[in-house]
């Protein structure tokens, strides 16, 4: 199955060349804010990053690992060559030397106990054996160590699902890739309108050829819930700690998997629900707004996993000084190339969400956040704690670093 990954993706490299890439002054930046996002604030429980594996790199993930953590050695694997090809030339022109890129499939990985941090976002569920892939990435942990890991959600991938299975139908299995694409293209066309189907395919505005194939002819697509998810991490030896602060793997309007319930009674009840059920509720109530799957993993032979409520109470106890870092980057030029932008800017770039402006002006580098509600007259409830907590402190939001 991978040789047709790398057939597939050799003829529709994904993700596409980006902008810019992105070097923070600051090198221990990214090492940093992963253990708030877990909320280790003092360190003693994620470890500095030093090694790295970006499984299923594609074209540009693995370089932009390297970039964040230049004090770690990054590994990039994946299975298509193209794919490395692109990512071995961008790396080139940016000067990352921190980088080794090796074509190898997931399931072939041998590691044992050798990663601070593995990545790997949008693969597995294009293997037709999603949990063996699991079980080489928690292989490849060290005990202590953070998977970061992204799956597509079940409500989130309905239209695609069926799109790819009917493609197949269509297909005899022995198209070329260009020809399999153009074929899909027709029938995406003579879809009769009104249908769910043919308006989610007209809505899809991604005017990228690797992207409107990645997202509708993929040849090999698994999707989850929640539930589903844990279940398998579990089986893998691996506990769901807690979900990635990025755009993308939230819920619309909803930081941090939290369900905003005016109804007193039912907003205790949800707030008493283990980590678990509250984000299968969230899961199966927003599901027109679901996200993709993406977590935080941690390996069981690290040590009991860390809940929402204990990442909370630690935030309460830690003071925070506002972070501030500068941004340079590296701009895509006319020629497919990139080069160094003329000047550095500060980041993180503008201010932190209204909702949570005032607690993040009020913060002195002196008083744990626990004073800083308490002066602010802001009840520590679950809901705005959690809130603040993700909106201030984590890699998506990175305004407040702990002292």
């Amino acid at each position: 199955m991978e040789e047709i990954l790398d057939e597939f993706y050799g003829a529709f490299p994904y993700p596409w060349r980006p902008m810019r890439f992105d070097v923070l002054a600051d090198p221990s930046f990214h090492s940093r804010f992963l253990r708030q996002d877990l909320g280790d604030y003092g360190g003693d429980r994620v470890p500095e990053v030093r090694s790295v594996w970006v499984a299923g790199c594609g074209t540009n993930q693995a370089l932009i690992t390297a970039l964040r953590f230049p004090g770690a050695e990054v590994l990039g694997t994946d299975a298509s060559a193209r794919s490395l090809e692109i990512c071995a030339e961008n790396a080139a022109a940016v000067g990352a030397r921190n980088l080794t890129l090796r074509q190898e499939g997931i399931t072939n990985a041998g590691y044992e106990d050798r990663f601070d941090y593995v990545l790997c976002t949008g693969v597995i569920h294009h293997n037709p054996e999603p949990e063996k892939c699991l079980a080489r990435l928690a292989a490849a942990l060290r005990p202590r160590g953070v998977l970061e890991l992204m799956v597509y959600n079940a409500f989130h991938r309905i239209g695609p699902a069926t799109f790819q299975a009917a493609v197949r139908l269509f297909d005899d299995g022995g198209t070329a890739q260009p020809e399999r694409l153009a074929l899909a293209r027709r029938l995406a066309a003579a879809i009769p309108g009104g249908s769910v189907l043919a308006r989610d395919l007209a809505d899809y505005d991604n005017p990228s050829e690797a992207a409107w194939a990645d997202t509708w002819i993929n040849p090999c697509e698994h999707s989850y819930l929640v539930d589903d998810l844990w279940e398998m991490a579990q089986a893998c030896g691996l506990d769901l700690e807690t979900p990635t602060p990025t755009g993308f793997g939230e819920v619309a309007g909803s930081p941090g998997w939290l369900l905003r319930l005016p109804d007193g009674d039912l907003r205790d009840r949800f707030d008493a629900l283990p980590d678990r059920a509250r984000w299968q509720a969230v899961n199966l109530l927003l599901h027109d707004r679901s996200p993709m799957l993406w977590f935080y993993l941690t390996s069981k032979a690290g040590g009991p996993r860390v809940t929402e409520a204990q990442r909370s109470e630690a935030f309460l106890a830690t003071v925070f000084r506002r972070n501030r870092t500068e941004r340079r980057g590296f701009v895509l030029d006319g020629t497919g190339g990139y080069r160094q932008a003329p000047r550095a800017t500060p980041f993180p770039a503008g201010s932190p969400p209204e909702q949570v402006r005032a607690i993040h002006d009020a913060v002195d580098g002196v008083r744990p956040m626990r004073q800083v509600f308490a002066d602010l007259g802001v009840a520590a409830d679950p809901d705005v704690v959690h809130r603040a907590r993700v909106l201030l402190t984590t890699t998506a939001s990175p305004f407040l670093l702990a002292c």
